[in-house]
């Protein structure tokens, strides 16, 4: 029995010295190298930790300038609405007053309307006889010149 045991204690140690051997850096590069699989590089938790931090970073400054856009485009669209409200205020009341204008035209009696309309045909028909006499007055006088031009003319 001792020399199985110490058969097994060896074997145990070779084990070990052999494990050793085979997972020690220079034995690891080497199979990397000759599988052609490269090692995987990890990084140290300050460098991740400061890399996170530095991508928060940016995306709180783009949700800032996205929130800022936000606000300036209500704040836009606020003002519109108002000039809207103003204009549509205005309208109104112009409505109203167009519709007491039509109403006390509704209410005009017959009989002065068409005493308006009278009093505008007189000035009508006399406005066509003055241009009659303007534009005979303007063929006479027309006339006139043309045969004072060749006159002078012929004696010249």
């Amino acid at each position: 029995m001792g020399w199985d045991v110490l058969a097994i204690v060896l074997g145990a140690v070779a084990s070990l010295l052999g494990g050793g051997v085979l997972c020690s850096n220079y034995i690891q590069k080497f199979i990397t190298r000759v599988l052609n699989h490269p090692r995987k590089v990890t990084e140290s938790y300050a460098t991740k930790l400061s890399s996170l931090t530095k991508q928060l970073d940016a995306s709180s400054k783009q949700i800032d300038r996205v929130l800022f856009e936000i606000a300036t485009v209500a704040e836009n669209r606020q003002q519109t609405v108002e000039k809207l409200e103003t204009e549509l205020k205005v309208l109104e009341d112009q409505e109203q007053h167009m519709k007491f204008r039509i109403e006390a035209l509704e209410n005009t009696p017959l009989e002065a309307a068409a005493h308006f309309a009278a009093l505008i045909a007189d000035g009508e028909k006399r406005s066509k006889k003055r241009d009659y006499v303007l534009f005979g007055a303007g063929v006479l006088a027309s006339t006139l010149v043309s045969l004072i031009s060749l006159i002078i003319e012929y004696f010249s």
